[in-house]
């Protein structure tokens, strides 16, 4: 085989696996960050209850000092 031939029938395949393989960890050592991220912004939707169980205050309706 010639390294043309070497190069269409091997190697491309090999590079574009080690590429895909690259972006599958990079997805999963993504992941935590990914649901964290999305667990926080669907808890804002959530209602507003502060940590003694009641109601709390919307930011709005806050005097400042």
């Amino acid at each position: 085989m010639s390294p043309n031939q070497i190069r269409g029938a091997y190697v491309l395949y090999i590079g574009a696996g080690a590429v895909a393989a690259g972006g599958v960890v990079s997805l999963v050592r993504a992941l935590p960050m990914i649901a964290r991220s999305l667990r926080g912004s669907l808890k804002g939707y959530g209602g507003s209850v502060d940590k003694t169980g009641s109601a709390a205050v919307a930011r709005t309706d806050r005097d400042i000092p």
